[in-house]
């Protein structure tokens, strides 16, 4: 299971409520909690939870992307990004984004037995420092930073990131877990 951001929360939720689904398990910039304990922290999801409400999506996703995908260089990832955003539901969004603030299972990520690669971005909103201190508390995880990038990792830096990706999976492979395989879903969407 790889999770980014939110999809990292997701992923850890799964591994400590069905960890018989989780074979391995990687963390992209994201951790087991999302409690604001300061006022920046508190600002930051107030900030976001109003800008979204009143001047939308795209608004939000023009103020998130010179973050995500600084330089020019990364112009195109940048209008690319503001795009999808704005598409999502706005509702979904805010939704999603409430049930998250509060969400924490911190204390109990040491019972995860999957091993577990957690990935950080140097210049991430949260420091690898961080990352760093829950993953000495789980048994079977590893950090990598990756220097120089950024929350969106995987976008920003695409071939960085699968090279890490593609060196854990190699090193954990077993049964039905092929690097690189396509899956068809029934119905035809690819997952």
């Amino acid at each position: 299971m790889v999770g980014l951001s939110m999809g990292g929360m997701i992923a850890f939720q799964l591994a400590l409520d069905a960890p018989e689904l989780v074979r391995t398990l990687v963390i992209v910039n994201s951790g087991p909690e999302l409690v604001p304990r300061t006022p920046a922290e508190r600002w930051a999801i107030r900030l976001r939870l109003a800008t979204v409400r009143w001047l939308g999506l795209r608004r939000m996703a023009a103020v998130l992307a010179p973050r995500l995908f600084p330089g020019p260089e990364l112009e195109a990832a940048r209008r690319e990004f503001v795009v999808r955003f704005a598409a999502n539901d706005r509702a979904a969004y805010l939704a999603s984004l409430r049930s998250l603030i509060g969400w924490r299972v911190t204390d109990r990520i040491g019972s995860i037995r999957a091993p577990t690669l957690v990935v950080a971005s140097e210049l991430d909103y949260t420091p690898p420092a961080r990352k760093e201190a829950f993953v000495r508390l789980m048994p079977n995880a590893k950090l990598v930073v990756v220097p120089g990038t950024h929350h969106a990792l995987p976008m920003e830096r695409p071939a960085a990131f699968d090279a890490v990706l593609a060196d854990w999976l190699a090193g954990h492979q077993a049964g039905d877990v092929h690097v690189g395989a396509r899956v068809d879903a029934p119905g035809g969407d690819d997952r």
